[in-house]
C-alpha cells in the first residue's frame, strides 16, 4: 500500500517537476543542460544513506561515478516577452523590414544600396517609407514571420569523485550537433491583408484611406523590401541560410560539500558505521543533508556567429562564469526524499566584434548596422524542489523536480561610442524566464551500474524557446 501511495504521488506531481544537472545558463534554449538522468541530489551518497537507515546490509564505496548520456531537444515555438506563443524565429519580435529604414546612419558606415533606394519610395500620401510613425502596431505591414525548427543532439559526460567523506568534485562536458532550419519568410502584410484593408489605422493614422490605397502601399513595401530581402541581407553582410554545426559544449567544474544529519533516528555510538537505533514512534525518521556547491563555468563551447542570423551558441557564447548553489535534502525512512535548492550564475563580460545593434526603437528581429560591443550578461537565478522515490518498484527509482529560472537583462556597451546605435533596445529583449518539468526513471542493472530515461518538458516561459528534451543515461558507480 505504501508503494502504491508513492507511485500515485509521483504521477500526480509529474505535471510540474523538472531535472537539472549543470548550473543555470545565460542561454534560453538550453537553460539548464541535462548531463544525466540520475537524481541530482545524490552526491555519491545514496547507498551510504540506505545503509545508515538500516535498509541495506552492505554498501558500495561510492568513491566515483561516470555517466554517459545521449541528449536530444527540439523546439518549433517560443514565448515572447508578452508571453504569446510565436514561431521560434519571432521570439524577439517579427523581422521589421521597414524598421531597417529608420534611424541614423552610424559614423563611417553606409546604408545598404537597396535600403537607400527603398527609403526614397513613398506611401500613397507622399510620406517616405522611412517615416517611422507609419509602423504597423500589429507587426504585419513590412514584417516577416520566420518559422524555425530548432534541434540539438549530443553526448554528455558527468564524472564525480569523492575526495573526502563529505567533499566531492564533479566535471561535466559534452559534444553537440545543432541545427536551425527555416521553412519560409512569411510576409505578414500579405498574410493579414484583409485586416489591413479593414483596419488601415494599424499603420496609417487616417483610417479613411481606401482599399486601393492600402493595396498600393502593400505593393510599394513588397516591391522595395519584402521581395528583395535576400539581396538586402547580402548587402548588410547577414547570412540567412540554415544553420548546422557540431562542436564541444561548455565545461562545468563543481566543488561540493554535503553532510548527513540523522534526525529522530539514531545515535552514533563511537564507530564509523555502527549506530544504535532508537524506537521513537511519534517522530518521523529522516536524514537531513545540507549542501553547498560552487561551479566554475569554462566557456569553451562554440560561439554564436553574429553574421549568421540563425546561429546558436554551444554554451554561454564564450562567457566564462561562476555559479553558487545551496540547499538541503530530507530523506524519509521507507518513503521519499524531498530536496530544495537555490542558486545564481554570474557570467563575465567579453568583447564581440561585428555585433548587429539597433539604430531605432521600432526595429525588431533584424538590424541594419553592426559594431563592436562589450557584452556583459545579466545574472541567472533559479530555485528548485524535487522528490525522489528510491527503488519504488524492485530496482526502479523515479524522481521529479520543479525549477524556476530567470535571467536578468544583459548590458551591451559600444566599444566606440556612436549616438546612432540604440543598444538599450536590444538589452530589453535579453530577459527571459523559464519553468520546466521532467520525470525521470532509473533502473539498477547491478549494484554498480544504472540505466535511466528522462523527459524534460516546458511548463511556462517568457522570452524563451518552448524546448522539449529527452535523455538516456548509462552510469557506473564505484
Amino acid at each position: 500500500m505504501k508503494r502504491v501511495t508513492v507511485i500515485a504521488l509521483l504521477l500526480l506531481l509529474a505535471q510540474t517537476y523538472n531535472v537539472i544537472s549543470a548550473p543555470p545558463m545565460m542561454t534560453q534554449n538550453d537553460f539548464l543542460p541535462l548531463h544525466s538522468t540520475l537524481y541530482p541530489f545524490d552526491f555519491l551518497n545514496l547507498h551510504h544513506k540506505e545503509y545508515e537507515k538500516g535498509l541495506a546490509n552492505q554498501t558500495i564505496r561510492e568513491r566515483m561515478r561516470l555517466s554517459v548520456s545521449v541528449v536530444g531537444q527540439k523546439a518549433t515555438t517560443a514565448r515572447n516577452q508578452a508571453k504569446e506563443t510565436v514561431e521560434v524565429g519571432d521570439y524577439r519580435g517579427r523581422w521589421n523590414m521597414l524598421g531597417l529604414l529608420y534611424g541614423n546612419v552610424p559614423t563611417g558606415q553606409t546604408r545598404a544600396a537597396l535600403l537607400t533606394t527603398a527609403a526614397a519610395q513613398t506611401y500613397h500620401d507622399g510620406q517616405l517609407l522611412n517615416h517611422e510613425n507609419y509602423t504597423d502596431i500589429n507587426d504585419n505591414l513590412g514584417h516577416f514571420s520566420i518559422p524555425l525548427k530548432y534541434r540539438k543532439l549530443g553526448v554528455r559526460f558527468d564524472f564525480s569523485v569523492r575526495l573526502a567523506e563529505d567533499l566531492l568534485v564533479k566535471v561535466e562536458a559534452g559534444i553537440a550537433d545543432i541545427r536551425q532550419v527555416y521553412s519560409a519568410f512569411t510576409n505578414m502584410g500579405q498574410s493579414n491583408k484583409a485586416r489591413l484593408l479593414s483596419n488601415s489605422e494599424d499603420y496609417h493614422p487616417d483610417n479613411s484611406i481606401t482599399d486601393a490605397q492600402v493595396e498600393a502601399d502593400l505593393l510599394t513595401v513588397d516591391t522595395n523590401l519584402m521581395d528583395n530581402h535576400q539581396q538586402i541581407f547580402d548587402q548588410m553582410g547577414l547570412n540567412i541560410q540554415d544553420y548546422h554545426a557540431t562542436g564541444a559544449e561548455d565545461v562545468f567544474v563543481t566543488c561540493l560539500w554535503r553532510h548527513n544529519f540523522h534526525i529522530n533516528t539514531m545515535k552514533d555510538n563511537g564507530s564509523h558505521h555502527d549506530y544504535v537505533y532508537e524506537d521513537v514512534d511519534e517522530w518521523g525518521k529522516f536524514i537531513m543533508t545540507p549542501f553547498f556547491k560552487i561551479t566554475g563555468i569554462v566557456g569553451i563551447g562554440k560561439k554564436q556567429d553574429p553574421t549568421r542570423a540563425f546561429s546558436m551558441p554551444f554554451g554561454n557564447n564564450g562567457h566564462h562564469g561562476v555559479s553558487v548553489t545551496t540547499g538541503f535534502s530530507m530523506d524519509f525512512y521507507e518513503s521519499v526524499e524531498i530536496s530544495w535548492e537555490a542558486g545564481t550564475s554570474h557570467y563575465f563580460k567579453r568583447d564581440i566584434a561585428g555585433f548587429y545593434v539597433p539604430t531605432n526603437e521600432e526595429q525588431t528581429g533584424v538590424f541594419p548596422f553592426k559594431t563592436d560591443v562589450s557584452y556583459d550578461p545579466g545574472k541567472t537565478w533559479f530555485f528548485s524542489c524535487a522528490m525522489h522515490a528510491y527503488h519504488m518498484i524492485d530496482k526502479l527509482s523515479c524522481y521529479l523536480q520543479y525549477i524556476f529560472t530567470t535571467h536578468s537583462k544583459d548590458s551591451i556597451k559600444l566599444i566606440k561610442e556612436d549616438t546612432a546605435f540604440k543598444p538599450h533596445v536590444l538589452e530589453n529583449q535579453t530577459k527571459w524566464t523559464v519553468q520546466a518539468a521532467n520525470i525521470a526513471f532509473n533502473y539498477d542493472l547491478s549494484p554498480h551500474m544504472t540505466a535511466g530515461f528522462a523527459w524534460q518538458a516546458p511548463i511556462a516561459r517568457r522570452g524563451a524557446y518552448k524546448t522539449n528534451a529527452i535523455a538516456i543515461t548509462l552510469a557506473g558507480t564505484f
